[in-house]
């Protein structure tokens, strides 16, 4: 005996089965943390005062390996300032008794800034915001937050990469087909240190680095690796299971923390293809101490709450126009979003670069 025959309503006679839903609530995009703006110095370019913003520094000591009277070697670079070429020399010869000698020349390091305007905007009709399922200004308003986040962390990235130029031993890379080890941001801490360069916050350095550097340096099975070093003590095991800790919404981002040094995990680094003539790509680590890049900004408050820098601590604006204007007449522009910022990013008017970054390629992908 034969089953039953298919019933007769199916979805191919009945139309209102081919209805489609549409979910208000959008999937979220991939959106990477942005955290460089945590890693600067910022200063304020007071309103009325110029759009150039002067940095100035004493050599310390009053001098840079002179003699008492005489005028030290300069260095011309940067925007064409003059710098002191040698390191200062401190006086172990006597005063002649009774002589008054000759005093110091003080010697003054200057460079300047000359802020900049980033704004952009998307405006959408009224017709779109009356008709769109999802609330579209103010998920617009977060992706303008992210794009402008990712410009101040581009500005940022930009000048620790030229940092080389001023101050070669910035570069402390590692050699085509090694990966990062723990050793590596240690080594880098105190070389800062060596330097006298002062940490960035709470006797820590503070870097930015990419995901494969943490996993490099988390899956490392070396003698005085992390996951080594961390197993002799219930703390360390405890930070095992924290690492790494970085979800792009905490305050504070933070991926890796050990001995003087915090990192903010981000995959927005630099990244060099072909490393060393090789068939790799070198991912770029990145260590900031005390001004090492000074960010300097427009007045107290900025037309756009640039905040800490992540893109979801932003605050933009968003207009929703009450009625026609006069580039407008007919209002059919519904709203918009917008940001407008006006800051520069510098480095510190001095040889001694305050940063270092790690180029090494990675056993992830």
């Amino acid at each position: 005996m034969s089953g039953y025959s298919p019933t007769s309503g199916l979805s191919t006679n009945l139309p209102q089965t081919q209805a489609v839903y549409y979910d208000r609530n959008f999937v979220d995009n991939l959106k990477m943390t942005l955290p460089y703006y945590r890693v600067c110095e910022r200063r304020e370019l007071p309103p009325q005062s110029g759009n150039t913003h002067r940095l100035y520094m004493y050599a310390p000591g009053l001098g840079y390996g002179q003699t008492p009277g005489s005028v030290p070697t300069d260095l011309t670079i940067g925007n064409g300032e003059q710098f002191p070429a040698a390191q200062v020399a401190f006086t172990t010869s006597q005063q002649a008794e009774g002589t008054v000698g000759t005093g110091l020349i003080p010697v003054v390091l200057t460079d300047y800034a000359v802020i900049g305007q980033y704004c952009d905007y998307v405006n959408v009709s009224d017709y779109s915001l009356e008709t769109a399922i999802d609330p579209a200004l103010e998920n617009l308003e977060k992706e303008m937050a992210y794009r402008l986040a990712g410009t101040i962390s581009s500005l940022v990235r930009s000048q620790a990469d030229g940092s080389k130029t001023v101050d070669p031993s910035v570069d402390v890379s590692k050699t085509t087909g090694t990966v990062l080890t723990i050793q590596d941001p240690i080594s880098a801490t105190q070389e800062l240190r060596q330097r006298s360069v002062m940490p960035f916050t709470d006797n820590k350095f503070v870097g930015c680095i990419s995901p494969l550097a943490v996993g490099d340096i988390l899956t490392a099975t070396t003698n005085n690796s992390l996951v080594d070093i961390y197993k002799h003590t219930l703390v360390g095991l405890d930070r095992l299971l924290e690492l790494p800790g970085a979800d792009g919404k905490d305050d504070e981002v933070q991926a890796l923390e050990f001995s003087g040094f915090r990192f903010f995990e981000t995959p927005f680094v630099t990244e060099t293809t072909d490393y060393q003539s090789g068939i790799a790509t070198a991912y770029r680590t990145y260590l900031f101490g005390h001004e090492a890049v000074i960010g300097i900004s427009l007045g107290v408050k900025e037309n756009s709450q640039i905040g800490d820098g992540e893109w979801s601590n932003m605050r933009l604006w968003i207009m929703k126009p009450e009625g026609p204007s006069v580039a407008d007449p007919t209002r059919v522009i519904g709203g918009w979003t917008s940001y407008n910022v006006k800051l520069v990013f510098t480095l510190p008017p001095d040889l001694i670069m305050r940063l270092r970054f790690i180029d090494a390629t990675s056993n992830l992908s």
